[in-house]
């Protein structure tokens, strides 16, 4: 395949990272696309997640694997964690530089760790 098809800044692709950005709240597909499909109501859904895909893979947005849910998308790419809410169901930024999980597992070890998927479990102040 041509990467330099996958790379290609489209307008559906430039909507789709604006609906994330403009949403902020760990959107799934689905949101994502009714965001999108206000100001571009010819846009299929699977465009929206083909284009999630390759953005993800691409590193342009954060695909977070929620267990037993949709995928969400951060615009935040930057290393950080999350925590799902188990009342609501929301996504929320945890902000900590209190430890660097992939350099004390890798340390004093002959491991190459990539990338990890850490979300932490608990409740919301409005759920609390």
């Amino acid at each position: 395949m041509n990467k330099t098809k996958n790379c290609r800044n489209t307008i559906q692709k430039q909507l789709i990272f604006e609906a994330v950005y403009a949403l902020q709240n760990h959107p799934s597909a689905d949101e994502i696309y009714e965001q999108v499909v206000k100001s571009a109501p010819n846009i299929s859904k699977a465009t929206v997640y083909r284009n999630l895909s390759l953005m993800s893979e691409s590193g342009e947005v954060l695909k977070i694997a929620v267990p037993n849910a949709s995928d969400r998308f951060d615009f935040n790419t930057m290393p950080h964690y999350h925590m799902l809410c188990t009342g609501c169901g929301r996504i929320f930024d945890v902000r900590t530089d209190a430890f660097d999980i992939m350099e004390k597992i890798s340390a004093g070890e002959e491991l190459v760790i990539t990338g990890y998927t850490l979300i932490f479990e608990g409740k919301c102040s409005c759920c609390r």
